[in-house]
């Protein structure tokens, strides 16, 4: 191994120690949705893995590099803290465009745009945390947000957490104060809202993506949940989008 000169084998060793430590104390943070602990040592381990890899790339690839890992912890810790697989994969497009941006614009600096995909992604692994409820409902709720695309029944659920479906549906309401049936369809059109974001899916694409079987169907429980319909939102969306308004 060559290392530059200015970095000696113990400061090497002592970057790498600190890079592990530093991964995990960040990865924590992202799975428990703590957004300042997480952006706290995001700084030091930051510094760790530069130190670590300085010696063999240069600086441009160095910061490629150094996203790519971040993406990679980030990723893991998401899914980790609960975060389901379709909405993890949409945060992931999106944050992607961000930083490909920072990368190719300097006048976007890459540590504004890391502190947005670590900020995003405590705030998404809140909006799916689970801590306060039960063993058997934080099941069920796991069950659900993985398979919102697909058929899902109260009785198979039940099957799953190991109790009668009278049960599920009793200790369901009184820790989230919705039914099944109304969580799954919130959870769906949460799920449709965020892919109306890409420009090449349809609302009838969005909607068989999302698990409805039905485009009336679909189409009556946005505009109950959404105060207006897919068609409009989107597109309303999608200019707020192009004006740079949200991301």
């Amino acid at each position: 191994m060559s290392l530059d000169s200015q970095l000696t084998i113990m400061e090497y060793n002592k970057a790498s120690e600190d890079w592990y430590q530093f991964e995990d104390v960040f990865k924590v943070a992202i799975e428990k949705g703590e957004k300042e602990r997480a952006l706290e040592v995001y700084q030091e381990l930051k510094q760790a893995i530069y130190i670590r890899l300085s010696p063999f790339y240069q600086e441009e690839e160095l910061t490629r590099i150094f996203a790519s890992i971040m993406g990679g912890i980030i990723h893991f810790a998401c899914k980790d803290g609960g975060v389901p697989s379709a909405h993890l994969s949409l945060s992931i497009m999106q944050q992607k465009e961000i930083m490909q941006s920072a990368l190719l614009e300097k006048s976007f600096h890459l540590d504004d745009a890391m502190k947005i995909w670590i900020s995003s992604s405590c705030e998404l692994v809140k909006s799916f945390s689970t801590y306060s409820y039960s063993p058997t409902v934080r099941r069920c709720v796991q069950l659900i947000n993985n398979r919102l695309c697909d058929d899902i029944c109260v009785e198979g659920l039940a099957k799953e957490c190991h109790v009668s479906r009278q049960h599920l549906s009793k200790i369901f309401h009184e820790e989230t104060n919705k039914t099944i049936i109304e969580y799954v369809q919130e959870e769906r059109i949460r799920l449709a809202v965020k892919m109306m974001s890409a420009d090449n899916l349809t609302i009838t694409q969005i909607a068989y993506s999302c698990g409805f079987k039905d485009l009336n169907y679909f189409t009556r429980i946005f505009k109950r949940l959404m105060h207006q319909t897919p068609k409009r939102y989107q597109m309303v969306k999608r200019m707020l989008q192009k004006e740079n308004l949200i991301k």
